[in-house]
């Protein structure tokens, strides 16, 4: 397909002894309106090339009078075209010629839903897609994937998860495009998200991360350039995710000492090389802990380079830069993980402390509503038999009521201070796990289980239990009471 584009277009503009750079260029057309003296044209290839392209191309002389021709002309129309340019031959016209890009693309991938495809003749139509105000208005619109034709440039496909660029030599024209799917679209927004809380770029970029510019398959010769444009600006992305602070084309670093890189007029190269670097620095701080790599990262940065800086200065000292970053975050992940094992152990240590803690107040507090049931029983039915044996019963009622009071009261402080102490082993408990900032939740979950959190279920359990029993403990002692006195009555 790419290469009849190619074809097709050269031989519309070499009959019209036209060149690609006379025409204007954006991102939906690709036309020309000039006066030029109409020439014998071989009509056969012109008609030809123009039904490649369908209702797409729209080519329109104008003298006395007007005629067009479109790539899906009827036969009438095509004959009327042919008999007006044969009378037409040597006379001054205005020759407009439309394509109009969106409509041959949309018919050629129509059976592609998830997908943006734009095809760009002029190089320098591309590179201003890959500007700040364009790149989400021109190019990367959605979450979709978006290919990117340039029929007059040889190189072979470049492609990854988001963008694909085909060149003169790029067919298959798809080949290996993956959709975005949702885990793609979760890792994007859990990158941009922790951009924005660690660097400031305003709304450059917004939502626009380094991966959708980096390809592992970039050709080893760039020939018109192409891919330096690309690499030019992944490299500055790459920055914009490690800078504290940055606009369009300055980035302010702040370490052991503040660090200003102006990228502003840099007009040299950056190879793949470099642009693989700065991908991977940028890719290492976001793929682990990433206010840690940062740190880290732009200590390293502030070291080694002068307070203003350009953007070339950067570039050299990049191969430098990378690797004490990734030495120095060694060290301190060294440093992590003797922390993480010691506080592991102490968490281990705690999590049985605390079980234990929480199992003595269970007993304690079980054992107490045991005494109080026991004791109660234990009144009454000594009651009952002093009763039957015609004791003193008016001192015994007096005896229970106050043995029931005092029941009443002693289980209800029992209950405040089993509370109390659980919610305070509780806040403990949690506070010493807020602490142990190296260890994540995972990690936490398999050490300490569901022991902990089973135990202070079922010390709630027991303290409703406890509860319950104060509640209905007035009217049990009521009811006893009742009893002895109906019994006294009896006895008398």
């Amino acid at each position: 397909m790419i290469k009849d584009i190619k074809i097709k277009l050269s031989t519309i503009l070499h009959l019209f002894q036209l060149s690609l750079e006379e025409f204007i260029e954006d991102k939906d057309n690709f036309y020309i309106s000039k006066h030029c003296v109409l020439k014998e044209i071989d009509t056969t290839k012109l008609l030809e090339s123009c039904s490649y392209f369908k209702g797409s191309i729209r080519i329109t002389m104008r003298n006395l009078d007007t005629v067009n021709i479109k790539g899906d002309s009827s036969h009438d129309e095509l004959t009327e075209f042919e008999t007006w340019m044969r009378e037409n031959i040597g006379s001054n016209i205005v020759l407009s010629i439309k394509l109009a890009k969106n409509d041959f693309l949309a018919e050629e991938f129509k059976s592609y839903n998830n997908l943006n495809a734009y095809i760009y003749f002029q190089l320098t139509t591309f590179k201003l897609s890959l500007t700040y105000d364009k790149i989400k208005t021109d190019l990367l619109i959605n979450s979709k994937h978006t290919v990117v034709i340039l029929p007059f440039y040889e190189f072979e496909q470049v492609n990854n998860k988001f963008l694909t660029i085909l060149g003169f030599d790029g067919d298959p024209l798809i080949q290996n495009i993956n959709e975005n799917n949702l885990e793609i679209e979760l890792k994007i927004k859990d990158k941009t998200q922790k951009q924005k809380l660690y660097c400031n770029m305003g709304n450059l970029f917004e939502d626009i991360i380094p991966d959708y510019f980096y390809f592992n398959n970039q050709p080893s010769v760039d020939t018109h350039g192409i891919f330096n444009s690309i690499n030019h600006l992944l490299f500055l992305l790459c920055i914009h995710y490690i800078a504290n602070l940055s606009n369009k084309e300055s980035f302010y670093i702040h370490g052991y000492k503040n660090v200003h890189i102006d990228a502003r007029g840099f007009d040299g190269q950056i190879n793949n090389e470099d642009a693989e670097l700065a991908y991977q620095l940028y890719n290492s701080i976001y793929e682990v802990q990433t206010q840690d790599k940062l740190l880290i990262t732009r200590n390293v940065i502030s070291i080694h380079l002068p307070n203003e800086s350009k953007l070339n200065e950067f570039i050299l000292l990049l191969p430098e830069l990378y690797s004490s970053v990734t030495s120095n975050f060694d060290s301190y992940i060294k440093d992590k993980i003797k922390s993480f094992f010691d506080k592991k152990k102490d968490l281990e240590k705690y999590v049985r402390d605390t079980s234990e803690a929480i199992s003595k107040q269970i007993a304690s507090a079980s054992d107490n509503l045991n005494k109080s049931w026991l004791t109660l029983a234990g009144a009454v039915l000594a009651g009952i038999i002093t009763y039957t044996t015609r004791g003193n019963s008016l001192l015994l009622i007096f005896f229970v009521a106050a043995f029931g009071i005092l029941s009443y009261v002693t289980l209800r402080h029992s209950i405040w201070m089993a509370k109390e102490e659980k919610n305070l082993l509780l806040a403990s408990y949690n506070h010493f796990l807020s602490l142990v900032d190296v260890i994540n939740e995972d990690e936490i979950k398999k050490i300490t289980g569901d022991i902990v959190k089973d135990k202070f279920t079922l010390l709630d359990k027991t303290i409703k239990k406890m509860d319950l029993f104060k509640a209905f403990l007035p009217f049990i002692l009521l009811i006893a009471l009742v009893i002895l006195l109906c019994l006294n009555k009896t006895l008398k």
